[in-house]
């Protein structure tokens, strides 16, 4: 999905809302830190995993889309800056915000524990639901029937971890490179279950009406937002702008629309 091509007055208008702030360093109307070399060389550098759909993904010939790339170039396009999308693995990604190699991070950050303390987490844009999926008439009825048996979980993701604690004592789980190889293993019966997002289960499910997989519980919800450095007041103020203007607008609703093909999303019930 193509930005929209960039409103001056849209930009000068989240721009002005720096000096509404009523901290004293950020009265002044001019930008300062992340915010301001943004805006000097004209590149917003955004760190993406993309083999987190539909938050992060390439499609078919390569190019990066999903929900937040499209959010992304959205936010670039109102600070009239270049985006640069920089792919990184789920243990590459706090790294390289905290060295300064990526100026934000996308792709399903998660309001969760393991991350909060070590960045800025924008105003939430939505919901993540982790759910586990088993074979039609074999569903588990939660963790403890997984006893004994197999569970595919995408490796690196905070979602695998999160699993692998709650699983008891003599279940295998099988660390995958994506949620898709996940899936396979649950329909060709390499596992008993598969850990992944209820999104990447609703879109399989949408492209394989005749597949045996199901819903068997749901694992955890998180909120999920755009990840920014600490200390970087003037930036986080403008990104949580832009995401109200695009709520108000509808953006992240139609957004929704086209990568969660109708799903309740929850955008309302985000503070």
């Amino acid at each position: 999905m193509r930005a929209a091509p960039p409103d001056p007055r849209r930009r000068a208008l989240l721009l002005g809302g720096l000096a509404l702030l009523p901290a004293p360093a950020l009265r002044a109307r001019e930008p300062s830190g992340a915010l301001a070399r943004i805006l000097a060389v004209g590149q917003l550098r955004a760190g993406v995993w993309f083999d987190n759909p539909p938050w992060g993904m390439l499609d078919m010939w390569g190019a990066p889309d999903g929900f937040e790339v499209a959010l992304l170039r959205r936010l670039a396009a109102a600070l009239s800056v270049r985006l640069d999308l920089v792919g990184l693995e789920p243990e590459n990604r706090l790294p390289a915000l905290e060295l300064g190699r990526v100026d934000m991070l996308g792709a399903g950050i998660p309001y969760d524990p393991s991350v909060l303390g070590r960045l800025a987490l924008a105003r939430p844009h939505g919901w993540l639901a982790a759910v586990m999926a088993a074979r039609e008439g074999e569903a588990p009825a939660g963790f403890e029937a997984l006893r004994g048996r197999r569970v595919a979980v995408p490796a690196g993701a905070l979602l695998a971890e999160v699993t692998a604690r709650a699983v008891p004592a003599g279940t295998e789980v099988l660390f995958l490179s994506d949620p898709w190889q996940c899936l396979a293993a649950v329909a060709e019966r390499d596992a008993d279950g598969a850990a992944v997002q209820d999104a990447v289960l609703r879109q399989h499910l949408l492209d394989h009406p005749e597949s045996p997989l199901r819903e068997a519980f749901v694992i955890r919800r998180w909120r999920i937002a755009l990840a920014l450095p600490r200390g970087e007041p003037d930036f986080l103020h403008f990104v949580n702008g832009f995401l109200r203007v695009e709520e108000a607008a509808g953006g992240l609703a139609e957004l929704h629309r086209i990568y969660f093909r109708g799903a309740e999303t929850g955008i309302g019930a985000t503070p």
